[in-house]
């Protein structure tokens, strides 16, 4: 499921966050979407329908969803759409707007795309694609060397208008958790399908699992700090210049997540937040890990105040404002003493009056974490970003539940 809307702007969709479900008999289905001024129509035949409105911004690029219906086994979907000529595109010379519908077939993908700039005149006002072979989604085996050439499983319609700049390159990863546990399967993780029939060994041991199976299964251990389970199972990995994406799911038997998307007890990757009180900080990782850090009784700085915590036999994270708020002595350097792990953390106090913001950095000082938030609200501060020490970065987004987006940048490209 890899979409390449630009060559530039690598997209892996995951799933939907927020959908409505209409009947499954549906043969046909004519819809109208109202986004950013914008009316789209289409027909869509050979589908059941789930309809889906959305609108995000990557970086510069404007990017409209405008429908997305599951296929069924069988099938012969075809697509029609009538779209608007009226979106205003920018003076910037590399401004572009395109409309691509997308329709699996066994081991490709029908595109059908319209490209066109300012140059170009009036755009097109529809866009027609089909095929006459039933739709069969999982024909070819091995699994597909190619991700982008695995077929869909769904139709998807989008709309995108974008300019980009020089030497850098977005790339985004759109996690939705509602959905995970399909991309739990050999195939994703390096494996073929049917793993045991591979003559190929080495496939067997994708670093996308831990190192720990030859069949795509999660990892298993004891965190020797409590003598509980820790289940850790990775995804999806990605490398290359720039800070890792790692999207990995972690249960840990020492600490209760509480209920989220994933299920009890489950936390998500970049799932990390960060809490300022009297007392001190302590950041919560997305691995279950904490760690706490004060700040030294001397001329330089000062915490003021106390704030205390009923402690259970588990630590919940789920938390409430602190009664008190920290407050600290003119001249101090924003810097609190190190964690006994070797973690640094700095709280920006030159920035933004409006804006807490706060770094974590590693023992091996190769990445910052950035913590931020809104100055008067005292609740968990979120992971927003992630940065080497070359500028390279991803950015975090969230909704309301949960991580939504990860982001990366690179700059220099």
């Amino acid at each position: 499921m890899f979409y390449r809307f630009w060559n530039l702007v690598p997209v892996f969709v995951l799933s939907c966050l927020f959908f409505i479900i209409s009947p499954s008999n549906i043969e046909a289905e004519t819809t109208t979407s109202e986004l950013m001024g914008e009316n789209v129509v289409w027909t869509i035949s050979g589908v059941s329908g789930i309809t889906h409105d959305h609108s995000v911004t990557i970086g510069n690029t404007a990017e409209i969803v405008y429908y997305r219906a599951n296929i069924r086994k069988g099938s012969i979907p075809t697509v029609h759409a009538e779209i608007p000529n009226a979106r205003a595109l920018t003076s910037n010379f590399t401004a572009q707007r395109k409309f691509t519908i997308s329709i699996p077939d066994a081991g490709t993908r029908w595109v059908a795309e319209k490209s066109w700039n300012m140059s170009d005149g009036p755009s097109p006002t529809s866009l027609s694609l089909g095929h006459q072979a039933r739709y069969s989604p999982w024909q070819a085996d091995p699994a597909y060397p190619d991700p982008r050439h695995q077929p869909d499983k769904y139709i998807l319609i989008m709309d995108t208008t974008f300019t980009y700049e020089e030497n850098v390159k977005y790339l985004a990863i759109y996690i939705m958790a509602n959905e995970l546990a399909n991309m739990s399967s050999p195939e994703l993780n390096g494996l073929p399908r049917y793993a045991r029939t591979e003559p190929d060994f080495k496939r067997k041991w994708p670093k996308g699992c831990n190192g720990c199976s030859p069949i795509g299964l999660p990892g298993y251990r004891v965190n020797m700090a409590t003598l509980k389970p820790v289940i850790q199972d990775t995804l999806y990995q990605w490398s290359g210049r720039g800070p890792e994406v790692e999207l990995a799911m972690t249960w840990n038997g020492g600490v209760s997540a509480g209920k989220t998307n994933l299920g009890q007890g489950w936390r998500f990757s970049y799932d990390a937040w960060l809490m300022e009180t009297s007392d001190g900080v302590t950041a919560y990782m997305d691995g279950g890990e904490q760690l706490h850090f004060t700040v030294s009784n001397d001329l330089n700085a000062n915490v003021t105040g106390v704030t205390t915590f009923a402690q259970a036999t588990e630590v919940t994270l789920n938390y409430t404002a602190p009664a008190g708020e920290p407050s600290y002595k003119p001249g101090w350097d924003g810097w609190f003493e190190a964690d006994r792990s070797g973690y640094r953390l700095q709280k920006v106090v030159d920035g933004d009056p409006g804006i807490r913001s706060f770094k974590l950095i590693p023992p091996d000082s190769r990445l910052r974490y950035i913590f931020q938030g809104v100055a008067t609200n005292y609740d968990a501060l979120p992971l927003i970003a992630i940065e080497d020490w070359n500028g390279n970065s991803l950015s975090i987004t969230r909704n309301v539940e949960a991580v939504e987006k990860v982001l990366k940048v690179l700059k220099n490209y």
